[in-house]
């Protein structure tokens, strides 16, 4: 039986595939540069935090985590989100985000969803409350893997117990270690591939039977 929910942010609980998108957005930035320079192995994933952030301080030289937050508190859920979390909870699952993104989004999603746990990313802030670009890691993007299963330990909970639910490659490491794996709305084939559900209609409460479900081996494509 599942008794741990573990949920990636964006594009999941959040209805925006990106929450560094929502940001740039909002200050009329550009990180076209930084993605590349990522996805082609020249930067690590700190570094493109630290160059991300940067551009946002170019246009607020005295950009605060208040700013931020306040930012943030307009990033729209997903739909069914809150049902979904509700009816987890009402069924005794715990719940726990696990995300590459920043914990101050992490924690806006968790105080609206009644979610205990999560796993996200800080930033550094100077002796005046100002960011100074440079992260707090505790999420490797590309190994959530690690993250859950410090999870698991802390929780006392199995693989076996647990279900994970993503939309992106960087999910694809949770799928394979946990007994059940959903891709929501899923970004691009090979996430569909490597999850044992597939779910792409954007409703959250379409999991639901899945994840209350008493049979390991249930699996859809819907």
């Amino acid at each position: 039986m599942i008794k741990l929910v573990v949920f990636d942010m964006d594009g999941v609980l959040t209805d925006c595939k990106s929450s560094w998108y929502f940001v740039h957005r909002y200050f009329n930035t550009d990180n076209i540069e930084n993605i590349r320079l990522f996805n082609e192995g020249k930067i690590d994933y700190p570094t493109f935090i630290y160059k991300d952030v940067m551009l946002w301080k170019n246009k607020d030289p005295f950009l605060s985590i208040e700013k931020l937050k306040e930012i943030y508190s307009k990033m729209p859920l997903m739909n069914g989100a809150e049902e979904t979390v509700e009816m987890l909870k009402k069924n005794g699952k715990k719940i726990a985000i696990i995300t590459g993104g920043l914990d101050i989004l992490a924690e806006i999603v968790s105080k609206r969803l009644g979610i205990e746990i999560y796993y996200a990313n800080g930033l550094e802030v100077d002796e005046n409350g100002i960011i100074t670009g440079r992260p707090k890691m505790v999420v490797n993007p590309y190994r959530k893997d690690i993250a859950l299963l410090n999870l698991l330990e802390n929780l006392k909970i199995s693989k076996r117990e647990t279900v994970a639910i993503g939309d992106g490659e960087v999910d694809v490491p949770m799928f394979r270690l946990v007994e059940k794996s959903i891709a929501f709305d899923p970004l691009d084939e090979s996430v569909e591939k490597n999850a044992k559900i597939v779910i792409k209609k954007k409703d959250l409460r379409e999991i639901l039977p899945y994840v209350l479900s008493t049979d390991p081996e249930s699996s859809s494509n819907l």
